[in-house]
């Protein structure tokens, strides 16, 4: 077969059902009897539960239930791994709450209005204990403890490097406390579950249909959390509507729907209001960041000093243990760093558990870096883009161990940071801004550069992978990939027709139903086209040997000159006329008993893969109201081979969007007590197409030698790169007059302060010293329970 599909622009067959409405949920399933489940929620952010009175909601009209911690006695559990041996969280509170939401009882009813009124009706009597919100905070020593087994609310603390020394021989040293806020992910589908207990006649004793991106990772939580041999279990995952990292695993609710569920021999459906996911799904990011980075007085970078305090949240949720992972596996980036010390002291508090959230601990490392790298070109006077490729890591040192261990494929980071400058027109750019500044425009231009290297498909770096043809020529293609916007029904029929000839509308995709699919990582981390697609593709190729022998019997040929031909059937190696229908071949293959043509089978990848690419954002600041606008945005993402250019623009646009708002507008805030103040869309500042530009995305192509597709991934670049470019512009903009940071969300409040200080003669210090608890880390080596050494915990967020 001649010419190849893969590489071309193809439209997702998954869009059409998606967007005519015809996509189905799981508040969409039809299931006959179903009860519906509403949570009480803990009004206080930390409190003992004194008592719960639920008589009043049992007499309500339709209330089936309710139930409380001690009426199911779910056991705690961890999400992916302990960041401590104490934190564990409970389905349902017990005798005391940790954060605002934290739900304490279940009513079940009818009806979902009935659920909810009835919840209404539970009096629960808390006696409020003292909260706290802030990370730092949590770590001083008088702050009140969250967790009554330990001592302080010091949950990860760690250090490695030699600290200031490694700092010692700079000839320039750049200082910044950095920000990065906690976020909240707000997908269109909140958390959801149904749950249909019962013999399906296929040795399920409960069918699980939840919302989720890790369809298996959920099948063995259930089991484990449920008591139930795996084998008895069903997961079956409808359309799902967004997740961002945010569910990776079984939800605390899931887990008390699914008991409730068993408990009473009757389907139980529990779908998350917004005012409730606000609150209750895992939130993202937050990280106090102190970073040191020195200098020869030439540009070249000496040494990294990195201390980061990690936010996480209630009951320690994993969320907590990225900046010790991800991020400190991703702390040097794109730059040669000869030297590296790094901390990390992550608190418990009383606000919502925290988790994955798009990049999921990749982000934070590359808004600090860049934003140090920025300070640097000011502090030196060296040009943003020239200070970044007199350290760039160079093609020939490929492939490179950096010092916190990740092991990098490939790259050309120069490449795409000169094609970022090429295609913003870098140069006019600062001719327009030298013009504004010079007239004393009250719009000025703000021009931020990133660039950016993340890991991706790391982790559990197999995937399985299944190929069928059907005796009418038709295929049917799985694998343990788990799709909710992100087009493997496209990408894996595509590799299928590439390989096998067969038209794609003739090509059925089947996914996240564990009685179909045995095994399989879910998505998340990047990883579904490098090692879903080339499970596909080895499964393809599989079946293509098996259809070859088949159809050399048929021909009277040698399997070896058996060929796809360019019609889609199989032939002989230059005898045109000789060729047969993959139905003819399927139905020979089966005949008389024989095997049909199927292959399922294990990829397993040669370790992650490193994308990288260089964002230019190009900003306005009006300089009365410090309002911020984003007017370009330039990205230039390497994701390797790129198989559908569409798929692959569709993630970069969702990616830099995502970015973009964190840089300007989203922040989850509680007050001093932990109540939340956006814990609605009215508050919490998530914007809409109207507040961004059409976005020039490109791509530079470096394919990697680990997967056979070259493939690596592209889902979680563009919140990667896009972050630091526009807050970077941002500081960009007003930097003449001597401002060198601002915090995220760069807000006009917080702009039109920081122009105010420096007119006033005083521009925000960028500095302060850190917490004191770095001082009482203990040392390396980092301890028996190094997650942070541990890759294969944290990548597939």
């Amino acid at each position: 077969m001649t010419g190849s599909l893969l590489g071309n622009a193809v439209r997702r067959v998954e869009d059409p059902n998606l967007l005519t409405g015809r996509g189905r949920y799981v508040d969409d399933l039809p299931i006959d009897g179903a009860l519906h489940a509403h949570f009480v929620r803990s009004p206080v952010a930390h409190g003992r539960v004194v008592s719960i009175d639920a008589g009043d909601a049992l007499a309500m009209p339709g209330v089936v239930a309710v139930y409380t911690a001690a009426d199911l006695g779910l056991t705690p559990y961890v999400v992916f791994f302990p960041i401590h041996p104490e934190c564990a969280r409970p389905p349902l509170a017990g005798d005391k709450v940790c954060f605002v939401g934290d739900p304490v009882a279940v009513v079940v009813a009818e009806t979902k209005v009935q659920a909810i009124d009835a919840a209404e009706m539970v009096v629960v009597d808390y006696d409020p204990l003292p909260a706290v919100t802030d990370m730092e905070a949590a770590l001083a020593p008088d702050a009140p403890v969250q967790n009554p087994a330990m001592t302080s609310n010091l949950a990860v603390g760690r250090r490695e490097g030699e600290g200031a020394r490694v700092l010692a021989d700079a000839e320039v040293v750049v200082r910044a406390r950095i920000e990065n806020q906690r976020l909240a992910a707000v997908p269109m589908e909140g958390n959801a579950i149904a749950v249909m207990p019962g013999d399906d006649g296929r040795g399920h004793v409960v069918t699980i249909y939840p919302a989720t991106q890790m369809p298996h990772r959920v099948w063995s939580e259930m089991a484990e959390m449920l008591k139930l041999p795996q084998e008895q279990i069903r997961i079956v995952v409808p359309d799902v509507g967004g997740a961002f990292g945010a569910k990776g695993s079984a939800a605390a609710e899931h887990y008390v729907v699914a008991a409730v569920a068993l408990k009473l021999g009757r389907p139980v459906k529990w779908v998350e209001s917004r005012s409730e996911n606000m609150v209750a799904m895992v939130h993202g990011r937050g990280q106090v960041q102190y970073i040191e980075m020195g200098f020869t007085r030439e540009g070249r970078i000496t040494g990294l000093r990195c201390r980061i305090v990690g936010d996480g949240g209630a009951y320690g949720g994993f969320g907590g243990m990225l900046p010790a992972a991800t991020t400190r596996m991703m702390a040097t980036g794109t730059y040669h760093v000869p030297k590296i010390a790094y901390e990390v002291a992550v608190a418990l508090t009383n606000t919502t558990p925290m988790g994955a959230y798009r990049g999921a601990g990749r982000p934070e490392a590359a808004a600090y870096l860049e934003r140090i790298m920025d300070m640097a070109s000011h502090e030196l006077g060296i040009d943003p883009f020239e200070l970044r490729r007199r350290n760039f890591l160079q093609p020939d040192d490929f492939p490179f161990t950096t010092l916190t261990g990740a092991n990098y494929d490939c790259g050309d980071y120069g490449l795409s940071l000169d094609e970022a400058e090429r295609v913003s027109d870098y140069a006019a750019l600062r001719a327009e801004q030298a013009a504004r500044r010079d007239r004393g425009d009250r719009l000025q231009l703000g021009i931020g550069v990133a660039a950016y290297v993340e890991v991706t498909g790391g982790g559990s770096a197999t995937e399985y992978g299944y190929v069928e043809i059907h005796d009418d020529g038709s295929a049917t293609v799985r694998a343990g990939t788990s799709s909710h916007g992100q087009g493997h029904a496209t990408a894996f029929a595509m590799i299928v027709s590439d390989r096998l000839g067969i038209p794609m509308d003739k090509i059925t995709y089947e996914q996240s139903d564990t009685a179909l699919i045995p095994r399989g990582g879910g998505t998340g981390g990047s990883r579904s086209l490098q090692l879903g697609g080339s499970a596909v593709g080895k499964a393809a190729d599989a079946v293509l040997e098996q259809a070859k022998a088949v159809a050399a019997n048929l021909l009277e040929a040698a399997p070896e000159d058996i060929v796809v031909t360019d019609d889609g059937r199989l032939g002989v190696a230059g005898v045109p006329t000789s060729a047969i229908e993959w139905a003819q071949v399927a139905a020979a293959s089966r005949a008389d008993g024989g095997d049909p043509l199927l292959a399922a089978l294990d990829f397993e990848q040669d370790g992650a893969t490193f994308p990288f690419g260089a964002h230019v954002a190009v900003v306005e600041v009006d300089m009365e109201t410090g309002r911020v606008e984003l007017v370009r945005h330039f990205a230039v993402d390497d994701c390797g081979r790129i198989l559908n250019p569409l798929i692959v623009a569709g993630q970069q646009h969702g990616g830099i969007a995502q970015g973009v708002a964190q840089a300007l507008y989203e922040q989850v805030v509680y007050d001093d007590d932990g109540n939340p103040l956006t814990a609605n869309l009215m508050d919490y500042a998530i914007p809409s197409a109207a507040e961004m530009p059409s976005f020039d995305a490109v791509n530079t192509e470096t394919p990697t030698p680990r997967n056979p597709l070259g493939a690596k991934g592209i889902g979680e670049s563009g919140s990667i790169g896009s972050t630091p470019a526009v807050q970077n512009a941002v500081v960009d903009a007003v930097a003449h007059l001597g401002i060198r940071h601002i915090d995220m969300p760069c807000t006009a409040q917080r702009v039109w302060a920081a122009i105010r200080a420096a007119q006033a003669g005083s521009p925000p210090d960028p500095w302060r010293d850190p917490p004191a608890v770095f001082a009482e880390l203990p040392g390396p080596p980092l301890g028996a329970e190094d997650h942070a050494h541990d890759h294969d915990l944290e990548l597939d967020l």
